[in-house]
């Protein structure tokens, strides 16, 4: 079971935290921001997902939650990194589109459990390769500003 929540949220943190970076490139804070939104909204979905039993009532709460989820992400990147709300709001639809669409396209992943598992720590070790390179560049950002 811990792999049917560890799945969509390995592929979440990849795909949604590489697109929000292009609205700062390096920045650190808006990859913690990021980061910890998509592991709490991400989480708390998928829970509330695998309780539901009625595939007519998974879509339309899968759906009612991307698309809440697309709003609250925006909000908390608006808040947090003080961005304009409409570029946050539409890196927050192309990140949760992104996101959303290669999920319904690796669907067919969740009948074999090793394929999952191994594409789990494929997408947690790339998620973490990208976030030493995003510490790497704010690093190097510090010690540029501090010299």
């Amino acid at each position: 079971m811990p792999w049917i929540i560890l799945f969509p949220l390995s592929l979440t943190l990849l795909i949604e935290t590489v697109i929000y970076m292009f609205l700062k490139w390096g920045d650190i804070k808006l990859f913690l921001v990021v980061s910890i939104a998509n592991l709490v909204l991400n989480t708390i979905m998928n829970f509330i997902l695998l309780s539901i039993s009625d595939i007519n009532t998974y879509n339309i709460v899968l759906i009612s939650y991307e698309i809440g989820t697309t709003l609250v992400e925006a909000l908390i990147i608006f808040l947090f990194m003080l961005f304009k709300f409409w570029k946050v709001l539409l890196f927050a639809i192309a990140a949760n589109g992104a996101s959303f669409l290669m999920g319904f396209l690796l669907r067919d992943v969740y009948q074999t459990r090793t394929t999952i598992m191994v594409l789990t720590i494929i997408f947690f070790a790339l998620f973490l390769a990208f976030e030493a390179v995003m510490i790497f560049i704010h690093s190097r950002k510090v010690h540029k500003t501090n010299q």
